[in-house]
């Protein structure tokens, strides 16, 4: 499944292990006036079909489409509307699980994580704001990822700076009916001699972000560190470290501003890490 966008229109294509083409030569359109595009994603319905999120308008409008096996939109003629983009995820039963993140803007800058289920007819499943796992203020934390629990429901998985000087990693798990599992695990990790044993690029959490995002990555060696960030065109739009670092775990935080200090357009971004010949690329979003 291919999900496509260009400036007047969003489309979701099938190919199938021949590479054939097999909703029409352009895909299924899911609008044809798109404006503003900033963010796309894709999630399989378990049935052949497709689960596909989109924004438009510089991000004040995003919407959640499902199309069948025979390339029939199944929800709303102009898709269920949502209050906020996040990334998808099958639940294994016909729907989607979405994780969302939030920032509030009060005096300690609260970071909501949260997750919301639709099931395969479009119904939200877990209250209207879904169900929130993860409050942080003044830090949002660092890496995550998250896996079906193979029975309608999600485990995620994150670390976090304790503020003593540590990291904790823990995993948390989403039931079908949107209620919190037991923690599963929380593991503590003090600072080590250990150093890592790779150069690596993280994922840049939240994503897409408004207003602030980290970046992560971990260098086996010192040496001398660029992390830039690019727009779609190639073109530098700030950099945000340009200096020798020692080996083991680092962080960034981008505001969405460039060199000059004026927020950038809702869109996609690249950033690009640099460290003794090793350079490493991933794509980020912003959303106004």
């Amino acid at each position: 499944m291919a999900a496509v966008s260009s400036p007047r229109k969003a489309s979701v294509q099938r190919i199938d292990s021949m590479g054939n083409f097999l909703w029409g030569d352009n895909g299924v359109v899911l609008k044809d006036t798109l404006t503003g595009f900033v963010f796309f994603d894709i999630a399989e319905d378990d049935n052949h079909g497709a689960i596909v999120l989109w924004s438009e308008d510089g991000g004040e409008e995003i919407f959640l489409q499902r199309v069948g096996s025979d390339g029939t939109q199944l929800w709303q003629p102009e898709g269920v509307p949502l209050p906020k983009a996040g990334f998808l995820m099958s639940d294994g039963e016909g729907g989607v699980i979405i994780v969302l993140s939030e920032l509030i803007e009060d005096s300690v800058r609260t970071f909501k994580q949260s997750v919301q289920k639709f099931d395969s007819s479009g119904m939200a499943k877990w209250d209207n704001e879904g169900t929130l796992y993860q409050v942080r203020q003044n830090d949002p934390g660092g890496f995550r990822d998250y896996i079906s629990d193979l029975r309608g429901g999600i485990i995620l998985a994150w670390d976090e700076f304790n503020f003593q000087s540590s990291w904790d990693i823990v995993m948390q798990q989403v039931n079908r009916d949107g209620k919190l599992g037991v923690l599963i695990t929380s593991v503590h990790e003090s600072p080590s001699t250990v150093l890592p044993q790779e150069y690596s690029l993280l994922q840049n959490y939240p994503n897409p972000f408004n207003p602030e995002t980290t970046i992560i990555f971990t260098l086996k060696k010192s040496g001398f560190v660029s992390v830039k960030i690019y727009d779609l065109q190639g073109r530098e739009v700030i950099t945000l470290a340009n200096k020798e670092l020692p080996a083991g775990n680092h962080r960034v935080a981008w505001n969405g501003h460039d060199k000059t200090g004026k927020q950038v357009a809702s869109g996609i971004y690249f950033y690009r890490l640099s460290v003794n010949g090793f350079r490493a690329v991933r794509k980020l979003a912003v959303i106004r």
